[in-house]
């Protein structure tokens, strides 16, 4: 995830606060988005492929 993160040209991120529902931060180049993860909410990695 680092080298990613640095790839977009992020140095760090920082996440305050709380989410009411479940949610993950997809960040691609410079477009950053909270999304749903309740799709994906308690499976497995392998599931989600």
């Amino acid at each position: 995830m680092g080298t990613e993160l640095k790839n977009a040209g992020y140095d760090m991120i920082i996440i305050e606060g709380k989410a009411d529902d479940h949610v993950y931060v997809n960040i691609e180049d410079d477009k950053v988005e909270i999304r749903d993860a309740n799709h994906v909410w308690g499976k497995l990695s392998l599931e989600n492929y």
